[in-house]
């Protein structure tokens, strides 16, 4: 195949020449060609048609008069309109101001838009690669990142870049190289100080430099580096808008900006960009939802100085030759001038103007000292944050998108990282788990919008910086990994509950897998459901093929981006419905269509492309995946350390990916630390010999198989056909093992072979590929496949990711329980309750003493009085779990918690008062807060997530631990506590706020530092706590307050988080996990109870309410199960029994074996016939 041409600055000119044509010939045909027309056809109408016009005109026969008047009347109406947005938009694009949008008029003045300022293409000297211009011509803008590096246009990057052909791929897969493409290099483009591409602009301000980001790039180390000051960035961000987009903090390796000349009439004096002369002042570009009041507020302490920003900025050359004329009207991307900086009194740290990577003010303390409550203070720091009140007749940069974050906001605190190299590998210390530090470059290339809209959407905007958790492997393009472990985390967790024992909780993994675990939830989370979608649609698309008698496609690669599934083919073939086609190799699928929409729901339908992998993501945004098992042998090439991390995460991705079950990998010298990550289908072996010789046996006989079948693989998997099943192998080797004889004679096969075998062999050689299709690493971090010109942001995991990924899971595969722990610094009623609520063990007895105690001042007491067998007989129980959960007491110890909580029943009765008058925090279900402060009109379920934080913490937070847990700057933290201060209100019973002054809290004085700490705050997991306590305090007489614990319980536990957030729940004790096994194990306490004493409605509902709260666990579970037989309905306990007991599996395969207190239960009351049970 030959390599497409590049598309040059000359031909970017014509187009744009053309397109301004173009536009313009539409602009006059709108102005004078259309009223020629209308007064052709029926003049001017010197009037509008009276009602006995129309009642005429309606009842008598029609000649052809109405519709030519009716005609008429619309068009002028509709040229008066159209006109006149041209015009507006020609004023205001001449006085570089944008025109207001008008209620009704969005279409016609967005049409004006976009032909005004394409036909502006025909009238400047140089292109300009605008949005407009896009849209008039039906392309996106061309991003040089692909071309410039590697000569190789960017996938999806507009319409000069060459569709993949996937044909080709495949014919180089066979053996026959594309012509000219080298598998090693590519192209010797270089990227050096060649002129630049033309660019928007005024001509004084364009540059004819440029450079090509790196790893570790910053806007500010790039303005560092090529204009002499990190503060010049924000010249960068303007001049580059239409390359960077709306988030220029997210800097693509390989990606080519545009530099400003270097001004040498401007010196830096204390790392402040300074002009020299009169024009003194740094530069702000302006953000979205941004006014003047709010940048005067943060840059200058004052809203009320925006005149100032006004008055410095009139004569700053702003995109497209505007300039500031309005305080009012300002645009995303403009650049400020900020005439000075803070004054000495403003009660603001100047550090935080400063937004180089991890700034941070040298003292803490001075920032705790600030925060004092609703103070002075306190408003100087709202004026820093994102809650600035506006003045009424201010227009913001965008009036309806929430806040995105600027780049000195994200770029603040992310550490700027070196270039990686093989040696620069981190491990996973123990007590400050960084896995990702090396690989923090690519953190911000592998960001995509899908992992960053919900931070935006629910105010996560300015003031947040990048988690040092964040395992750079697991964003962007990884976000397919990171779904596929989020779905398979999940599977183990539930099967751990299913295993646990009442009073105890499943282990949790250790502090240094804490990162792993956080950015798998974080961004697996919301990946997973695209995950799980692509693959419900694949089975259903080999479902319909299969009930159809079609083939499945011959799919090479597979592309996904946010509006749009498309299948690159290697050979054409009818797509059908609801897939479309233009006849070429494409099918295409919206990605809002339903998996019912696609094909049948067949039980068990395999997957038909196991060996499907994702290589990278494209500039535009979408994810691309190759399907190995067609594309073999595949061979990664070029930098040894990305080429390395490459295969890891192919071999992970294959481990987890849910279309991959079935799929056996084996690793050979590299990857072999993943073999835990899924031993089932990752097997580290020492030599190939053996391994390559079983998988040509195998591909062997698959082929004769599939010959015999008249079928290919993919179409014999998807319609089950044979006995046996077709499963995938796929070989993973170092350049080592691939000069192994039986490597080579299996190479050999499946090349002759392609599609047919079910197997193949991917290698990492710096040598290049003699055959197959050759994926090839970049130093930049970037994967070109040469034969079809593919350039995309690399997917890769490095060792350390890889080690953390595999520890998680393979810790999840564990059946293994812990007690429920215990703080032992708590006080009062928390001092004697472990972190679920029950009574701690130091403060009760064990069952026996029931007995022998004969003086019945002196006798204990139990929550479940009665003897053991009184319970056994008739309840899904052991006697292991009665000494547990039903402990016995003495009064002294219920005298004891009585006195410890005396207000109890006030709270409870004020939380299910209507007229309560102290805020409410609901965790046990879907995720609420009510309160009697200032109301929230946005961002809510941010501001919850802050107030639970701080209301799960009875000893409150400090500044640092709020900021570090939310990933905010200190200024953005002390904000977000002043909204939520002001929200919550003011106290009732003190007469001061429910969130007071850091300094005045209680805990601040005990701890020494100023800390965030809530008061009169009802939490229902903190009233669930108490209850259980005090319940099982008070022995036999505790049911009720059991019971009334129940209550307070309205779905699972911490439902409905707020997506991206909540990962400060991660750490430490898991309460979500604490206050899961406290309302299963306070059911089982009262559905034994009332099974005893045959009260079965009492005993169904808290069953089924155990159920709804924890569906995957097994306690309850086993009592419906007695709750059904003691109602007399044997059926449905066998039933229960027999589906969602014994045969029930929460991972891929059979169902899991059952738990020793499972099996002796059922055994006991022989809900199964005997040989079910046998």
């Amino acid at each position: 195949m030959t390599q497409q041409p590049m598309t040059t600055p000359a031909s970017s000119t014509v187009r744009a020449r053309l397109t301004g044509l173009a536009a313009t010939l539409a602009v006059l045909a709108i102005l004078g060609g259309l009223p020629a027309v209308l007064l052709a056809v029926g003049g001017i109408p010197n009037r509008l048609p009276s009602l006995d016009d129309l009642t005429g005109a309606l009842t008598r026969p029609d000649d052809g008069t109405l519709a030519v008047t009716a005609f008429v009347i619309l068009g002028w109406l509709a040229w008066v309109v159209l006109a006149g947005s041209i015009l507006t938009e020609v004023a205001a694009a001449l006085r570089g101001r944008t025109v207001r949008p008008l209620p009704g008029l969005a279409l016609p003045q967005g049409a004006a838009r976009v032909l005004v300022t394409a036909a502006a293409l025909l009238f400047v000297s140089t292109p300009l690669a605008t949005p407009a211009a896009a849209a008039a011509t039906g392309t996106t803008p061309t991003t040089p990142a692909a071309t410039a590096t590697t000569g190789y246009p960017s996938s999806g990057s507009g319409a000069t870049t060459a569709e993949p052909s996937m044909s080709a791929m495949v014919q180089t897969a066979n053996g026959t190289l594309a012509a000219g493409a080298d598998p090693r290099t590519g192209p010797a483009t270089q990227v050096g100080d060649t002129p630049d591409a033309p660019m928007t602009g005024t001509a004084d301000s364009v540059a004819r430099r440029r450079h090509v980001v790196r790893q570790g790039d910053s806007l500010w180390s790039i303005a560092e580096e090529h204009l002499g000051s990190g503060r010049r960035y924000p010249e960068i961000a303007a001049l580059n808008r239409d390359i960077l987009g709306a988030r220029p903090d997210f800097l693509t390796p390989g990606t080519a900006l545009r530099l400003p000349a270097p001004t040498p009439t401007t010196h830096v004096t204390h790392g402040t960009t300074e002009p020299d002369g009169d024009a003194t002042g740094r530069l702000h570009v302006v953000q979205r939802g941004e006014t003047l009041s709010e940048i005067a507020a943060t840059e200058l302490g004052d809203p009320n100085r925006y005149p100032e920003i006004f008055e410095a900025s009139r004569d700053t050359p702003q995109p497209g030759g505007a300039r500031l004329t309005d305080p009012d009207v300002i645009d995303i991307g403009w650049t400020l001038t900020i005439p000075d900086t803070p004054t000495a009194d403003d009660g603001r740290d100047t550090s935080q103007l400063d937004p180089r990577p991890d700034r941070r003010p040298a003292d803490l303390s001075t920032i705790d000292r600030h925060d004092n409550g609703a103070t002075a203070d306190d408003s100087a720091a709202t004026a820093s944050g994102s809650a600035t009140q506006e003045p009424a007749t201010e227009r913001r940069s965008d009036d309806t998108t929430p806040d995105t974050a600027n780049p000195a906001g994200a770029s603040a605190a992310t550490p700027t990282p070196t270039p990686r190299t093989a040696a620069s590998a981190t491990t996973l210390p123990a007590e400050s788990p960084a896995p990702a530090t090396t690989a923090a470059s690519r953190a911000d290339t592998r960001q995509t919008a899908a992992d960053t809209d919900t931070d935006i959407e629910d105010g996560m905007g300015d003031g947040t910086v990048t988690p040092a958790w964040l395992l750079t492997g697991l964003t962007g393009a990884g976000g397919i990994l990171a779904g596929s472990m989020f779905l398979a985390l999940r599977a183990r967790r539930r099967a751990q509950f299913r295993a646990r024992r009442p009073g105890r909780t499943i282990a949790v993994p250790g502090p240094e897998l804490a990162p792993v675990e956080k950015t798998v939830t974080v961004t697996g989370e919301p990946a997973a459901v695209k995950v799980e979608w692509l693959d419900e649609v694949l089975r259903r698309l080999a479902a319909a093929q299969t009930a159809t008698a079609e083939p499945m496609p011959q799919l090479a690669a597979l592309q996904l981006g946010p509006t749009e599934l498309t299948l690159h083919l290697s050979q054409t073939q009818d797509a059908p419905a609801p897939w479309r086609s233009a006849g070429d190799r494409r099918w295409h699928l919206p990605t809002t269509t339903g998996p019912d929409e696609v094909g049948p729901l067949v039980a068990d339908q395999p997957a038909p492309y196991p060996l499907l992998v994702t290589v990278g993501t494209a500039d535009t945004g979408e994810t691309w995946l190759l399907n190995c098992e067609l594309l073999t042998p595949l061979t990664i090439t070029g930098d040894p350390t990305y080429a390395q991390d490459l295969a890891r995460y192919l071999a992970a991705e294959l481990a987890c990916n849910p279309w991959s079950h079935g799929v056996t990998v084996h690793c050979i010298g590299v990857a072999e630390e993943l073999a835990a990550l899924n031993p089932d289908r990752v097997r580290a072996q020492p030599t190939p010999d053996t391994v390559a010789g079983e998988a040509l046996t195998d591909a062997t006989s698959t082929l004769h198989r599939a010959s015999d079948a008249a079928l290919d693989v993919p179409t014999a998997r998807a319609a089950q056909t044979g006995a046996e099943h077709w499963h995938a192998t796929l070989l993973l080797l170092d350049e080592v093992a691939a000069q192994d004889a039986a490597v080579q004679q299996l190479r050999a096969f499946i090349t002759d072979h392609p599609g047919m075998t079910a197997t193949s062999v991917v290698l990492t050689s710096q040598a290049g590929a003699t055959d197959g299709v050759a994926v090839h690493a970049t130093p930049e971090g970037r994967v070109t496949v040469p034969a079809v010109g593919l350039d995309l942001i690399a997917v890769g995991l490095t060792p350390d990711e890889a080690k953390g990924c595999a520890a998680l899971l393979a810790q999840a595969d564990t059946a293994s329980d812990d007690p429920i722990p215990a703080d032992p610094e708590a006080r009062g009623w928390r001092g004697l309750a472990d972190e679920a609520g029950a009574l701690r063990v130091e403060h009760s007895l064990t069952r026996v003493s029931l007995t022998s105690v004969t003086t019945a001042e002196d006798r204990p007491t139990s929550i479940l009085d009665l003897r053991d067998e009184d319970y056994l007989q008739v309840a899904a129980t052991t006697t292991e779990d009665l000494e547990t959960l039903a402990a016995a007491v003495t009064p002294e110890t219920r005298h004891l918690v009585e006195d410890a909580d005396p207000d109890l029943d006030r709270d409870l009765q004020a939380w299910s008062s209507e007229g309560c008058d102290l805020p409410r925090l609901t965790l046990l279900g879907p995720v609420r807060a009510r309160t009697r402060g200032v109301a929230l009109t946005k961002r809510k379920p941010y501001y919850t997530e802050l107030l639970a934080y701080l209301a799960t913490r009875p000893y409150g937070a400090t500044p640092d631990e709020l900021a570090d847990a939310f990933s905010l700057t200190p200024a953005r933290a002390r904000n977000d506590v002043k909204i939520v201060r002001d929200w919550l209100g003011v106290n009732p019973r003190t007469g001061r706020k429910h969130l007071p002054d850091a300094r005045e809290a209680p805990a601040a004085k005990a701890r020494g530092v100023g800390v965030y700490q809530v008061e009169d705050v009802l939490v229902d997991v903190d009233l669930f706590k108490r209850l259980r306590l005090r319940g099982e305090a008070r022995g036999a007489d505790g049911m009720p307050d059991l019971r009334r614990a129940l209550t307070l319980v309205e779905g699972r536990p911490f439902d409905r988080l707020r997506p991206g957030g909540w990962s400060w729940l991660l750490e430490g004790d898991r309460l979500d996990h604490h206050m899961l096994c406290a309302v299963v194990d306070v059911a089982h306490l009262v559905t034994t109870h009332s099974l005893q004493a045959g009260d079965h409605r009492t005993a169904r509902a808290a069953t089924e309410l155990a159920c709804l709260a924890a569906p995957y666990e097994e306690i309850p579970r086993l009592d419906l199960a007695a709750v059904a037989a003691a109602e007399g309905h044997h059926q449905e306990a066998e039933r229960i029994a027999t589906d969602d007991i014994c045969n029930r599996t929460d991972v891929d395969g059979a169902p899991d074996e059952l738990p020793d207190r499972t099996q002796r239960i059922i055994e006991r009351h022989h809900w199964l016939r005997s040989e079910h049970a046998s």
